[in-house]
């Protein structure tokens, strides 16, 4: 679009502003402002060259498996979150998306050992007893695979362990978003709709702010709720939500994605690149 070329062509004065080219980072930055005007095709090539000059680069493996699963490319995802996990495995992050592409390929037994290394790591990353625990989101999605592969048993114990202390967790951080999706999450599991519904409704209002994916649907958890009346009603308060604050939301997002840009380009241009966004 003019919109997306106006903006491009700004950041592209960085060349002229001795930005150094070499710099992962850069395309980074670059791939992001396509994303963001969703031109996906250009946002996969400049996040490529990224990794071209460092195949290791996390915030490059990040953005390209985060798009990809997004984009529905499960498949194409999955070398990108491996490596993402090799290169930062204390991140639960890479795990997390590894899961979520096996689920989505319906590779059961590879989520399962996906979800199972999640929880070794839960139990490497526990504080001193004192603190607040560590809690991460794979109880429910390794029932989700149990079940799947007819392990009925063993999944129904582990969500049962996960609806005790997700309740308990959400009880004490109720406007925690994370507490009340994951809440949400494992009563979709045991087919306590209401329940379910009541978490997810008070997930999206406790934090409309969320980036423009269908942040709904990308579990696989809730696929068999899709089609129902409350599930495209919380839906629809999602995105009016969400895009009563659309202007909001661009400014800050490309300020947080170009904050780096400004200095180089000088603050006329950088208001430019942003005042161009938000048209």
């Amino acid at each position: 679009t003019d919109q997306t070329e106006k903006a491009v062509n700004l950041i592209l004065e960085s060349i002229k502003l001795d930005w150094n080219l070499k710099d992962p980072k850069f395309y980074c930055n670059l791939a992001s402002i396509y994303q963001t005007f969703t031109d996906y095709d250009n946002a996969l090539q400049y996040y490529s060259k990224a990794l071209i000059l460092n195949p290791d680069h996390l915030l490059a493996l990040n953005r390209t498996n985060l798009l990809l699963y997004y984009l529905g490319e499960y498949e194409k995802a999955i070398p990108f979150a491996l490596k993402w996990h090799q290169n930062d495995p204390q991140s639960y992050m890479p795990i997390n998306f590894l899961g979520m592409h096996y689920s989505k390929l319906s590779q059961w037994k590879h989520s399962e050992n996906t979800w199972r290394l999640m929880a070794e790591l839960e139990t490497n990353l526990q504080p001193e007893a004192d603190s607040l625990q560590v809690y991460l989101p794979w109880r429910h999605r390794l029932a989700h695979a149990l079940s799947q592969q007819g392990k009925t048993k063993e999944a129904l114990e582990i969500a049962q362990q996960d609806l005790e202390l997700v309740t308990q967790n959400s009880l004490q951080y109720p406007t925690n978003i994370g507490q009340q999706y994951a809440l949400a999450a494992i009563q979709a599991f045991l087919g306590n709709q209401e329940a379910m519904f009541d978490a997810l409704e008070l997930s999206v209002h406790s934090y409309p702010f969320i980036p423009s994916y269908e942040i709904l649907r990308v579990d696989p958890i809730f696929e068999p709720y899709h089609d129902l009346p409350r599930f495209k009603e919380i839906e629809k308060q999602y995105y009016e939500l969400r895009y009563s604050q659309e202007t909001y939301l661009k400014m800050t997002v490309l300020r947080e994605q170009m904050y780096k840009f400004e200095s180089s380009l000088g603050k006329d241009i950088y208001r430019q690149l942003t005042h161009v966004a938000v048209l």
